[in-house]
């Protein structure tokens, strides 16, 4: 057996690893310094880990920092010698946040005396820390740095492309020859876990929100697509166990009732969200209805995703259609569960700007990708509704999750 390599050693990159191009790396980092600049601050740290993965290519525990002059360095307290491997910026060891400021003046930042942080995930012990180690008050970047993320680049598109496809291929390919009368939610789930990881789903899914978890995607089977759920989102879900809700549960697939299917792909850390509806035998004439209105709903939203148009004004639109057809009182979930959101940006995180909702009044712009699903829950006769990732263009919205939207029948 060979020894364990020192702890100073680096090992080599394997093969199979493809680093984030520094081209694509380094215009990200210029995007967000020319949002820094224009906020008045002299850099921001990031540390979240999608943010702090999305300019640097690399994920490890440290203190990511930008410059406004979209210089990047990472101090780092853990995988440094990976981080060399797989991201262009200077990297340095650092143990505690007291030894940050020495540490980026060695590596040749000037950090100012205007600084962000992503005050919205940072916990307010790590705040103080820094806040501390500096002599400052930090200013709040949160939102500066979601809407640089949101605007995607060729590049990032091309992954969730890629993650699009493998979700569309499991659901459509992979799934409907196990749907049968009598299995239960967790044992389709489990399966199709199973083969997406096996055709390269990373298994990990990230959210931004606090207090927030997600799970690689759940199967809802009748009544328990409109039992309620923590998650906020409109699947309702019975799961497992009060402490764990989603992810599949007890409940067994029964003849004419509808089962929501609603997974995330993901590769290479990009998401995309797609539900699609299946059903064991003839389902019910109100479910269909349902998934009728559903479609309707999905045509009225994607054909406003385009270029200057704010996501406020086509919740306004939608909404006030809905609201004259008999699901709205179940459209977008079953009671205590409807959300206020048609529509949610999605990346690295499942929750990513822009989001089809009141206030989000910025305007649309090529690059923005969204997860868009109208949904109806009518209890005992299951869930049913539709949801597509799309890339906003010059023109209109692209498709990244095709396939049929209609209920498949088995």
């Amino acid at each position: 057996m060979n020894p364990s390599p020192p702890t100073n050693a680096r090992l080599a990159a394997p093969a199979h690893l493809t680093a984030v191009p520094e081209a694509e790396l380094r215009a990200r980092a210029e995007r967000f310094a020319r949002r820094l600049r224009a906020d008045g601050l002299d850099g921001a740290f990031l540390l979240h880990p999608s943010s702090a993965f999305w300019v640097t290519g690399t994920l490890s525990q440290g203190w990511t920092f930008v410059d406004a002059d979209g210089r990047v360095w990472l101090p780092l307290r853990t995988s440094v010698g990976r981080a060399a491997n797989e991201s262009p910026w200077p990297v340095a060891a650092v143990t505690h946040p007291a030894e940050l400021p020495a540490a980026l003046t060695a590596l040749g930042a000037t950090v100012g005396d205007a600084i962000g942080l992503e005050l919205d995930v940072v916990p307010a012990a790590d705040v103080a820390r820094l806040e501390k180690a500096f002599g400052l008050a930090f200013r709040d970047v949160s939102r500066a740095i979601r809407e640089t993320r949101a605007v995607k680049s060729a590049y990032e598109i091309e992954w969730i492309e890629r993650a699009g496809k493998l979700v569309s291929h499991a659901m459509d390919v992979t799934l409907p020859p196990h749907v049968k009368e009598g299995v239960r939610e967790i044992d389709l789930n489990a399966f199709l876990e199973g083969e997406m990881r096996r055709a390269g789903h990373q298994g990990t899914l990230r959210v931004r929100r606090w207090n927030l978890e997600m799970h690689m995607g759940t199967i809802s089977a009748g009544l328990s697509a409109s039992y309620p759920c923590y998650f906020d989102g409109p699947d309702g879900l019975e799961g497992l166990y009060p402490a764990i809700q989603q992810g599949g549960g007890e409940r067994r697939i029964e003849r004419g009732v509808t089962v929501l299917v609603d997974f995330v792909g993901a590769m290479g850390g990009y998401l995309a969200d797609r539900t699609r509806v299946v059903c064991v035998g003839e389902p019910a004439s109100e479910a269909r209805a349902a998934h009728e209105f559903c479609a309707e709903m999905l045509e009225a939203i994607v054909s406003r995703l385009r270029p200057g148009v704010a996501p406020s004004a086509i919740w306004d639109d939608v909404m006030a259609l809905a609201g004259k057809s008999p699901f709205a009182d179940r459209f977008m979930g079953f009671g205590e569960n409807q959300v206020k959101f048609l529509g949610h940006g999605v990346g690295l995180d499942l929750d990513e700007f822009p989001v089809i909702a009141r206030r989000f009044d910025a305007p649309l712009q090529p690059g923005h990708v969204l997860a868009v699903e109208p949904k109806v829950f009518l209890g005992a006769a299951g869930g049913v509704g539709i949801e597509n990732t799309y890339v906003v263009t010059e023109s209109e919205a692209r498709n990244l999750t095709p396939g049929s939207e209609m209920i498949r029948v088995l």
